[in-house]
């Protein structure tokens, strides 16, 4: 495939042979969407991570061709965003889930691109400009997925891996930022249980969130959410996982803890949520995050940044 984003290829490098059998028919079955569409494909979307995602025009008008590899996961997608209808999440126009593909409307360039146009280059709290699409793609059913388990919730699947990877020579450093996410998990799996669970977004990071063509309707507050992974969980979950990113930010504050809580108290000021929830959430993200990238050896600065920014917000130094 000579049109693929570099996000997608590092992705299909990660699946060996499995990636390769998958990428092979991308090109034909491209143009038999567009032939049957009848789609003009354009160039890729380069915030694509495990599908083929590619710009597309018909008689003037935007569009979107997702093709994913077929299986469970690109079938959640199908049912969430046809349950939404266009409400917090990108409109599903056609489908063809044996394919793989999903045909969606046009949005705009995402919050990821707009960020680094800044000069920090940092996501820093700017989830409160996408919390009314968050707050619509709440209203999905949740019972579109099972109720999770202690061990099938985010809680304890994070918990299990984090768990996994601090084992690893390179995790010892953060022996105190590892204990404390642990910690964390266990305090929220035993609040969740208790809580109403809504069908969360699942990885709200700015390269989700496109910008909504104008006068579009229902209107989400100008931010369309994409690519949703649809988990049972805490709507702190979400706004947790939306601040997990602010690394640089957090290492280059005066005061890194009373900037992330403020982060956290706006959020759930402005959200009905739980400010402690949400800084929970973003501390467990941030680690697991942290030591996949470290354990991956292809991201090392990215990993650094991610257990030092943890380890900086517990010690306060």
């Amino acid at each position: 495939m000579t049109h693929l984003s570099a996000g997608t290829r590092g992705w299909l490098r990660a699946q060996g042979e499995r990636g390769e059998a998958w990428a092979a028919g991308l090109d034909q079955l491209a143009a038999d969407c567009a032939d049957r569409w009848r789609l003009d494909l354009g160039y890729p979307i380069e915030e694509a991570r495990s599908s083929l995602v590619l710009r597309a025009v018909r008689d003037g008008k935007p569009f979107v061709l997702k093709i994913a590899p077929p299986g469970p996961a690109v079938e959640l997608e199908e049912r969430i965003l046809s349950a939404a209808n266009g409400r917090g999440y990108v409109r599903l126009l056609e489908s063809d889930v044996p394919a793989g593909v999903l045909l969606l409307e046009g949005l705009g360039a995402s919050l990821a691109s707009r960020l680094r146009s800044r000069t920090s280059g940092e996501h820093d709290g700017a989830v409160v400009t996408y919390l009314p699409a968050l707050q619509q793609a709440w209203q999905v059913p949740a019972t579109l997925v099972p109720a999770p388990d202690r061990h099938s919730h985010p809680a304890g699947r994070l918990a299990q891996r984090i768990a996994t990877l601090a084992r690893t020579p390179s995790a010892a450093e953060y022996e105190s930022v590892i204990a404390r996410a642990l910690r964390y998990a266990e305090q929220r799996w035993e609040a969740d249980v208790a809580r109403a669970q809504v069908l969360v977004h699942g990885d709200p990071q700015p390269r989700h969130v496109c910008a909504a063509p104008p006068g579009r309707v229902p209107d989400t507050g100008g931010e369309v959410l994409v690519d949703p992974a649809g988990l049972r969980c805490e709507r702190e979950y979400d706004l947790g996982s939306a601040l997990m990113g602010a690394n640089r930010a957090i290492l280059t504050a005066e005061d890194a803890v009373l900037l992330v809580r403020g982060w956290c108290a706006t959020l759930a000021e402005q959200s009905g949520t739980d400010a402690e929830a949400i800084w929970q959430w973003a501390f467990i993200r941030r680690v697991a995050a942290g030591l996949e990238l470290q354990a991956s050896g292809t991201a090392a600065d990215e990993a650094r940044l991610s257990l030092q920014a943890a380890s900086w917000l517990i010690t306060r130094r």
